[in-house]
Order: C-alpha cells, then structure tokens, then sequence
C-alpha cells in the first residue's frame, strides 16, 4: 500500500465520557494503527472529546468551536482522502467534512457505524447522508456489519463500493493487561453501556424484575452514564431489584475488561444495535454474554453458537435468556474466545479497512 495523507474524522457523541463510547476508541485505534503502519494521518474531533487511549497526541487535531468550520475546511484541504465514521445523529462536524471533500474535490470513504431504517433517510441527517453516499466523490462505504451492509443495499441498491469491515477490537496487549487487574467483588451480571432509551436499560431492568418474582435476585452492575440514570433507579425500586443492583460510572476500558472478566454473564440489551464493540470484546475475554437476537448481535455470536439471544426489546425473554444462563456453567469457553479473537482482531481488521481505503486512490 502506497503512503497517503489520510484525515480521520469523528462523528463525537458528547454524552461519551472518559473511557466510554466503543467507536470513540475504535477511531483512536484505527489512527494509531494507521500511524504505525507508516501512513500519513490526522484525526479530527471536538475540543470537548477527550481520547484516553491515545498517547501521540500530535495524531489529533481538536476542532476549537469558535474556528471549528475553517479548521476542518483547512484539514481536508491538507489531506489526500477523508474518512467519516457516521453514528446515528450523523452530526454537523461529520456533515461539514463531506461537504468540504466534495467542494474541493477529495475523495472520501463513509464509515457507517448506525443501522438505516427507511424512516431515517426521512430525516435531515438521512438525507445529507444519501446525499454523501450517492457522491461520486464517495469512493467506498464501509459498514461495521453485514446488517448494516443490508441496511445500505435496501435503501440505496448494490453498490460496487459497499464493504463489510468488521470492528478491529481484540488487541493483545490491553486485554492481557485487564488480566493483572483484581477481581471486583462478585458480579452475577454487568450490563455496561450508554443509560439511554436505545441501550435497553428498561427492558434489563424489568427482565431482572420478572426473575425477583420467581426468587431470583442475582448481583447486578450497571456500568455506564446517561440521560436515563435517574429514572432507571426509579425502576429498579419500583420493581424492588434495587438492593441487588449497583449503578457505576462509566470507567476506562480496562476497568470494563476487569469487571467483564469478573462477572459470570455480560448482557446486552439494546432494542438496535448496528455492531456492539464491547459484546464483541466481552466474547474475546471469555466472558458468557447474552444479546438481542438482532443484526450486530447475531453476528457476533454465531447466530448464538457463543451467546445466548433473546427476542429484541422482549423483557420477558430476557429474563429466560439469564435465567438458563445463570443455571448453567461456562461451555467452550476456549472455542468462543478463538471465534472472537479470530474474527475482530484489531490488525486484520484495519488491515483490510486501510487496503479498501487506498485501492481507490492509487
């Protein structure tokens, strides 16, 4: 692969904070990784977003709010190609760096990360997105799933330039390092992510109010921060599962990994997922998961050969998804580990996204 100058810019989710948000890190290690491997390349974010995980500080470029639309202009102008990785609110930063590509004729690559119903592209940020897609300065879509890949080829047709790339997470040095952190405290169960409506709170919170029913009354963390905090701890007293439930901040990856690899069950409940970075990374520590039998999720777990699945926002089925896991032991726990590592290792997946990215500009 030739050397290009290449401008990676986030599509930064302010209500992340240090150590949260699974694409923040994701960015942070596609620049690095890019970096080491002898490309050219800058990483555009808000002054606001702060990436832990990144020790070459000279790889980002914070965007100053009151100079933010003449600094990005700037880089893109600077650069040879962009890449744009796109959440769901496909933000105005993200918006603005297409915009200026196509004004001053770069090409780019759009790195979708969010699932596209038909009812989002009826919306501003579905439109400005088919707009940058249908560009002929969009050289390649890259998409962090094959649902996410169905979602592109439903709502815009075959296009020659849509690929499936995979999240690179499995590195070995961070997870090793998880290992030498101490046993939390006995967790049965750790639901760890954004305390927001789409991340399935709710429905965790009422799955473990059906099993307190039946006697069941595992020891439960909630890791994460969010809009929906207050009312998710109304729930759980509403619902009496208060007293087994501990709600924690959002902490650094490696605090995540410590308290995954601690517990006996990492669950996922949101009612959409496009990938879900820290089931894939939980899958890698060995961890027995349990997710909603949706696009991302069902990849990720086989189709559930390494997970167990419920019906999507089903609390009902969610609380049988625990119960059978927490009755039974750990199974091919080594098995599982191999498919994860296998298939999200960090390397082979910037690797593949780096040769789709420079095909194009060769």
């Amino acid at each position: 692969m030739s050397q290009k100058n290449i401008l990676l810019v986030h599509d930064y989710n302010p209500t992340f904070h240090v150590g949260g948000g699974g694409v923040v890190h994701l960015n942070s290690d596609l620049a690095l990784w890019l970096r080491r491997n002898g490309f050219l390349v800058k990483m555009s974010v808000p002054q606001c977003c702060e990436m832990c995980d990144v020790r070459e500080q000279d790889l980002i470029h914070f965007l100053r709010p009151q100079h933010k639309l003449k600094e990005l202009r700037n880089l893109v102008r600077q650069s040879e190609c962009v890449v744009v990785s796109v959440s769901e609110r496909f933000r105005a930063t993200a918006q603005a760096a297409l915009h200026y590509a196509r004004a001053l004729h770069r090409p780019y690559v759009v790195w979708i990360h969010t699932r596209l119903s038909h009812t989002y592209f009826t919306m501003p940020q579905g439109r400005a997105l088919k707009r940058a897609v249908m560009s002929p300065y969009c050289r390649a879509v890259v998409c962090v799933s094959r649902a996410v890949l169905g979602d592109v080829k439903t709502n815009f047709g075959s296009l020659p330039h849509a690929h499936t790339v995979y999240p690179g997470v499995y590195q070995a040095q961070r997870f090793e390092q998880a290992t030498t952190i101490p046993d939390q405290g006995g967790i049965d169960v750790l639901f760890s992510g954004r305390l927001c409506r789409e991340k399935g709170g709710d429905i965790f919170i009422q799955a473990l109010g059906e099993l307190a029913k039946e006697g069941v009354r595992p020891r439960v963390v909630m890791m994460g921060d969010g809009e929906e905090k207050r009312a998710l701890i109304g729930l759980a007293k509403e619902l009496g599962v208060f007293s087994s439930l501990s709600f924690v901040p959002t902490g650094t990856r490696s605090e995540l990994f410590a308290r995954i690899r601690h517990a006996r069950i990492f669950c996922v409940a949101s009612r959409s997922e496009s990938f879900s970075i820290t089931l894939a990374e939980a899958l890698a520590l060995g961890a027995t998961v349990v997710a909603p039998d949706t696009g991302g999720p069902r990849e990720i777990t086989g189709s559930g050969e390494f997970g167990y699945l419920f019906k999507t926002g089903d609390a009902h089925d969610l609380a049988r998804a625990l119960r059978v896991a927490l009755s039974q032991k750990r199974l091919h726990v080594l098995a599982q580990k191999l498919h994860a590592i296998q298939k999200f290792d960090a390397a082979r997946q910037f690797r593949s996204l780096a040769r789709i990215i420079t095909q194009y500009y060769v």
